[in-house]
């Protein structure tokens, strides 16, 4: 509204002139007679040298000027509707981006239902949503499904586990794990801008399915891989340090190494005996050799707290 009255004010000097013209053409009609006969007089005579009257210039100097006025009109008729159209598209603007923020709002909220459809809905809600818009909503997604990674109700799942003892990671983590997967080369460039890391520090991943996937400078310190996944992922600078590596599959028995990684990254990290990481194949980074596990053992408390089997 406010916008709207100031493109109306705009014009009010325009409007006011030609008021203004119209007064003082009546005045003049109005003038005494005298006057106005000697002008009457002057129109219908001839100046010397001219083919056309007085009355002949003086009406194509006003047809001129009357010309003059229209365009002036037209161009301040222009400029009102081209500010009323940049006044209604700032408009639907801003609706738009509360839309898109109501749908984002939506998609985080469904993720701590206790349904497992529902938290599935609002992970596709903000997956579809990042695809549209992933300038604005790619990496501030990536976060939120992360933070649901690392902290996922485990009481969720029912699915039994493959080792026996311990659940499986549920179909909602999975649907993420894919997620972060099968990212596309310009949201790992959109990451990379922002400045944004994966953060999976600490996540229960068993037994996932990451292979070939983007993990550079990914954090998963901390993180249980037991038995997953990671053939052909590029790893360069992923933080391993403190995670456990039991039976993970850096390669498929030699064939699509992961890539990037360096023996440093291995050094901190933890296994059991009889359960070292698949390593056939995938080469130090740096030197070119063959990486080889030297990684620690857990024991006690730590074995039985942080790593269960």
């Amino acid at each position: 509204m406010d916008k709207l009255l100031a493109i109306l004010k705009s014009g009010i000097s325009l409007l006011t002139i030609f008021f203004l013209a119209v007064i003082a053409f009546f005045i003049i009609i109005d003038w005494p007679w005298d006057w106005r006969s000697g002008l009457w007089t002057w129109l219908g005579q001839t100046s010397a040298g001219a083919e056309e009257t007085n009355s002949t210039t003086l009406r194509n100097f006003g047809f001129i000027i009357a010309g003059l006025l229209a365009v002036v009109f037209a161009y301040w008729r222009s400029v009102v509707a081209d500010r009323q159209a940049k006044a209604s598209q700032q408009q639907a603007e801003i609706a738009q981006r509360g839309l898109l923020n109501e749908r984002y709002q939506k998609g985080v909220e469904l993720l701590a239902n206790e349904v497992l459809a529902v938290r599935l809905g609002g992970i596709y809600a903000l997956l579809q949503l990042s695809q549209e818009h992933p300038e604005q909503y790619h990496v501030q997604t990536m976060q939120v499904l992360c933070a649901l990674v690392r902290n996922p109700n485990r009481g969720r799942t029912t699915k039994p586990s493959r080792t026996g003892d311990y659940p499986d990671v549920s179909e909602d983590v999975r649907s993420v794990l894919e997620a972060i997967r099968t990212r596309t080369s310009f949201q790992v460039e959109l990451e990379r801008r922002a400045g944004f890391r994966l953060n999976l520090e600490g996540a229960y991943l068993r037994f996932v399915d990451l292979e070939c996937s983007d993990l550079r400078h990914a954090d998963l310190s901390g993180s249980d891989l037991y038995g997953a996944q990671l053939f052909g992922s590029q790893m360069d600078g992923t933080d391993l340090s403190y995670s456990f590596l039991a039976k993970t599959q850096f390669s498929a028995g030699g064939r699509c190494p992961a890539t990037g990684l360096t023996q440093a990254q291995l050094e901190n990290a933890y296994t059991i005996p009889g359960h070292d990481p698949e390593l056939r194949g995938v080469l130090d980074v740096a030197s070119g050799k063959q990486l080889k596990w030297n990684g620690k053992v857990p024991s006690g408390e730590l074995l039985i707290r942080t790593f269960p089997i």
